[in-house]
């Protein structure tokens, strides 16, 4: 993932936030780096891992529309398929951004 940059709307998986990047705190090596993140007046620092960006405008399907409900169909389907198959990381990934066009907050399995 690129370094994210201040001012930058992200969504903290860990804790199923979201906030505002105010900027990263310096750290030697990549996985120690931490940022500095603003939630409703409050500021929490988190490891880059725990962030992704927040989506881009238009990425979600307008809800209950068709190709919402056909989405949500979709994203079920799988679902259930991953139940009966936990271990498969392809299908989880699928799950994962049929869950975002959806509007529904998918952390990533790490």
């Amino acid at each position: 993932m690129d370094e994210l940059k201040s001012g930058q709307q992200v969504v903290i998986k860990s804790a199923k936030l979201s906030g505002i990047v105010i900027g990263p705190r310096s750290a030697v090596l990549k996985e120690d780096r931490l940022y500095k993140v603003q939630i409703s007046e409050q500021t929490l620092f988190c490891r880059e891992e725990n962030l992704v960006p927040w989506p881009e405008p238009g990425t979600e399907l307008q809800r209950n529309s068709a190709e919402w409900c056909a989405e949500y169909l979709r994203f079920v389907e799988m679902s259930k398929q991953y139940l009966a198959n936990p271990s498969d990381k392809d299908l989880f990934a699928k799950i994962a951004e049929s869950g975002m066009k959806i509007g529904f907050l998918v952390p990533r399995n790490q």
